[in-house]
């Protein structure tokens, strides 16, 4: 018997800069490498390109982006996460800074919008929140 080929988007990730509609596929809680509370979004384009977000809890800034999210798939702060997956939003994307081991460069989410805001420029980018201090109890 021969392996048969599954069908699938396996492998297909987001690779170029620029703004995306997408779908959020996955909202789970877990732990970052140094084990701290972390939620990690996976997004979807209509295409079938994947690109994850990983939102650390005691980093002030990752919170700031968490909320950015939500408000960009129309929830309010106070919504879980679990009511992020199904919804569209507006991401942009750019790569990363060349990994100093490998030289491989990675693409990352760096600002959310609406759908209507897609293609107007007016996407907030994550990089506009200062980090503060470490917050305690973010609803996941």
């Amino acid at each position: 018997m021969a392996i048969q080929k599954i069908e699938g988007n396996f492998g297909k990730f987001i690779s170029d800069p620029g703004e995306y509609l997408v779908e959020v596929n996955s909202a789970k809680a877990g732990k970052s490498k140094k084990g701290k509370p972390m939620l990690t979004v996976e997004f979807e384009t209509e295409d079938g390109r994947t690109i994850g977000g990983y939102y650390v809890r005691d980093l002030a800034f990752h919170m700031k982006s968490l909320e950015q999210l939500k408000l960009a798939c129309g929830l309010k702060l106070t919504d879980t996460a679990d009511n992020l997956v199904g919804r569209k939003c507006g991401i942009l994307v750019e790569p990363q800074e060349p990994n100093t081991e490998t030289g491989k460069i990675f693409m990352q989410i760096v600002g959310y919008g609406t759908v209507a805001e897609l293609g107007t420029g007016t996407a907030k980018p994550a990089s506009d929140f200062a980090p503060a201090k470490p917050i305690e109890e973010v609803p996941f």
